[in-house]
């Protein structure tokens, strides 16, 4: 967005779930570019994959308004879904050429983020070259990847089928509290045995339905 005035936030809002929680975990993201530019993003983590591209557009300017962001114009915008998928890939690429990638299954499943995991592969890649990259350390390279795909594939499942729509910013707000070297390592998908166990220690966040999850299906 283009603004008509200076705006006051210098430094990026990584989350700010302070917004109505309608449809899923909600939270908008502001990032600065200059005085007169910034990025504000729209995020939901919903359990429809539709997307309505014009719903989005009217929140953010909604929030600008409602948080003093004077909007002059929209420079562009951009949209996605990104998965957060329950279940294991049936296949991991063990044959060239390799599928890599969100193809590949070289994602992380709880952020939707690929970076970490494409920049693993391509340095094996770049170690190999010329020599084929199939090799025992593309073997524990995919094992160690499956080990954290598994996990987050878990908490996805709690996520959407222990927790309605609604009832979800109890997690996040219980996650952030961890310890920052424990979330970055979540996010890079090289969570330890005692991160994970960071998760699961004491009461469940406010919100947990067991009987839902007994269930394995997702809120309506």
């Amino acid at each position: 967005l283009a603004l008509t005035s200076p705006c006051a936030r210098t430094v990026p809002l990584l989350m700010d779930a302070t917004i109505p929680q309608e449809d899923g975990f909600r939270f908008m993201y502001v990032l600065p570019f200059t005085p007169h530019r910034v990025l504000i993003e729209d995020t939901c983590f919903s359990n429809n994959p539709g997307l309505d591209s014009n719903d989005g557009r009217e929140r953010v300017r909604a929030y600008a308004e409602q948080n003093g962001y004077n909007v002059a114009s929209e420079i562009r915008h951009e949209s996605g879904v990104l998965p957060m998928p329950y279940e294991m890939p049936s296949r991991w690429p063990r044959s060239m050429p390799l599928t890599v990638g969100y193809r590949g299954g070289f994602f992380h499943p709880a952020t939707g983020y690929s970076f970490p995991c494409a920049l693993r592969v391509a340095e094996h890649i770049a170690q190999c070259a010329p020599e084929s990259p199939l090799n025992p350390d593309w073997e524990r390279l995919v094992a160690r990847h499956r080990n954290q795909y598994r996990f987050a594939t878990v908490l996805n499942r709690l996520l959407f089928t222990a927790y309605g729509p609604t009832r979800r910013q109890p997690v996040f707000h219980r996650f952030y509290r961890l310890p920052e070297q424990c979330i970055e390592r979540f996010y890079r998908m090289d969570a330890t045995l005692g991160d994970k166990a960071r998760f699961f220690m004491g009461r469940p966040p406010r919100g947990f339905a067991i009987k839902q999850l007994l269930k394995g299906a997702a809120f309506p």
